[in-house]
C-alpha cells in the first residue's frame, strides 16, 4: 500500500465494475430497478485537460490578471533595487540616507506582501468560480449527449453515484 492508500486503484476498479455492470444490464444497488437502455462513463479529467473552452478560460484569466502581475513584478524589482542600494551603501554615508532607505524598504516589503496576498486570493477565488462554471456546462453537455444516445445512466469516472 502506498502513502495515499489504494484510492486510485479503488476509483478505477469502481468505475470498471460500474461500466461492466451497466453493460451487462445490472442496475446499481442504490437505485430502483429501471429498464436500462445503456450506461456511459465520462472522464472529467480528460475534459479539463483537452477542452478548447478550458483553454479559452485560462487565456481570459491570464489577460484579466496580467496588469496586476506586471504591477507586482515592477514592485518586486523596485524592492530589489532598494535592497541592493542599501547593501552597497558605503559605511561613510550619512545616517539619514541609510535610515530613509531602510524605511522605504520596510514599507515597500509590507505593501508588496499585502498586495501579493490579495492577488493570490483573488486569483484563486476567480479560478474556482470559472472552473465551477465550466464543470456545470460540461455536466449539461454530457447529460444532453446521454439523452441523445438513449443512455439510462451516465457515470463520471471515479464516482459511484450516477450523474443522471
Amino acid at each position: 500500500m502506498n502513502k495515499l492508500g489504494d484510492a486510485p486503484v479503488r476509483r478505477v476498479w469502481t468505475a470498471t465494475v460500474l461500466l461492466w455492470g451497466c453493460l451487462l444490464g445490472a442496475s446499481p444497488a442504490w437505485s430502483a430497478p429501471a429498464p436500462a437502455k445503456g450506461c456511459g462513463v465520462f472522464n472529467i479529467d480528460r475534459l479539463v485537460m483537452q477542452s478548447q473552452r478550458v483553454r479559452q478560460v485560462q487565456y481570459r484569466l491570464i489577460e484579466e490578471f496580467s496588469p496586476r502581475v506586471a504591477d507586482l513584478t515592477a514592485r518586486h524589482q523596485r524592492i530589489r533595487q532598494v535592497e541592493l542600494a542599501l547593501h552597497t551603501l558605503p559605511a561613510s554615508a550619512p545616517g539619514g540616507e541609510r535610515v530613509a532607505l531602510e524605511s522605504e524598504l520596510a514599507s515597500s516589503q509590507t505593501q508588496f506582501a499585502q498586495d501579493k496576498a490579495s492577488y493570490q486570493a483573488d486569483a484563486e477565488r476567480r479560478s474556482r468560480e470559472v472552473l465551477a462554471g465550466v464543470l456545470k456546462d460540461a455536466s449539461l453537455v454530457y447529460r444532453q449527449i446521454g439523452v441523445q444516445r438513449g443512455l439510462s445512466r451516465l457515470y463520471q469516472d471515479g464516482l459511484a453515484e450516477p450523474v443522471f
